[in-house]
């Protein structure tokens, strides 16, 4: 029987603290406009977004924490395409089931940039033959098992870790 740690019975209060300052990155991330996050955006991040915000001189140490944990809540976090203007095909994580959630290769030299390059403008579907072109196979499969929503939309971030991709304490602890 394991060893429980801690006065509330969790087995692992460090990685369960980090879960937690993950809760309030997500929550930074995925309610901009939720009173605490408009304290730590106007105070920490006025002129710039959660993921690369910096620690500036006389931060508190809350703050310290959440971007000190902000490493690990990236590792989980993936982009959803609504009409995928804002997701780098190379630099974002965007491709579910594959670990990187990157691209694991380059095919081509079509100069591709954003994941909307790859949707067809009139249907609102994958360009089959310029996703296979441009990507090795595994990724290209992935890639076009991917559901698109013909309307496009906003693209969003979702919690990798989760089905129905919001961010869990439990799936992290």
């Amino acid at each position: 029987e394991p060893i429980i740690k801690g006065g509330l019975g969790f087995r692992d209060p460090q990685m369960f603290n980090l879960a937690m300052l993950g809760n309030q990155g997500w929550r930074i991330l995925t309610k901009p406009d939720s009173l605490c996050s408009r304290v730590l955006k106007g105070k920490y991040i006025p002129h710039s977004n959660f993921l690369q915000a910096s620690i500036p001189k006389g931060a508190s140490s809350i703050w310290k924490a959440i971007i000190a944990d902000r490493k690990a809540l990236e590792r989980g976090l993936i982009h959803r395409i609504g009409d995928g203007s804002s997701i780098s095909i190379w630099n974002d994580p965007w491709i579910p089931n594959i670990v990187t959630m990157k691209p694991t290769g380059r095919l081509g030299a079509e100069p591709l940039h954003t994941v909307s390059e790859l949707i067809d403008d009139y249907t609102g579907s994958w360009n089959v033959s310029l996703v296979r072109q441009n990507f090795l196979h595994p990724d290209a499969e992935a890639i076009l098992n991917i559901t698109l929503n013909p309307a496009g939309g906003n693209d969003s971030i979702a919690w990798a870790l989760e089905k129905l991709g919001i961010y869990n304490v439990k799936s992290v602890y």
